[in-house]
């Protein structure tokens, strides 16, 4: 099932699901585009300006307790397109290079 939560900071404007969609509040799903690294973003506008923002971070923000206060997300699947929360963690630098599926793309 799809859920939605607030995207923070956004006074309610955008919405991010636990599957990676984001949607402003009349409903629209946003379109992303492709970083030249291969991460989905998406264009917010908040406080009057734009914000170019990673698919996978809002989701991990919105979705993932990070109770360490890990700094990076995880493409767990090494799946750069698969943003949904099932695929996605927080981790140290190093956790994010000794994903094996890391490995393999490279």
């Amino acid at each position: 099932m799809e859920i939605w939560k607030s995207i923070e900071n956004t006074n309610d404007k955008y919405f991010v699901s636990n599957y990676g969609n984001i949607k402003n509040r009349k409903g629209h799903i946003l379109s992303n585009w492709k970083s030249e690294k291969g991460y989905s973003r998406v264009s917010l506008y908040i406080d009057g300006a734009q914000k170019n923002c990673f698919v996978h971070r809002l989701v991990a923000e919105a979705f993932i307790p990070n109770p360490d206060n890990k700094p990076y997300v995880d493409h767990i699947s090494g799946v750069k397109s698969d943003n949904s929360e099932t695929n996605l963690r927080w981790v140290t630098n190093s956790e994010n290079i000794l994903n094996p599926n890391t490995h393999q793309r490279f």
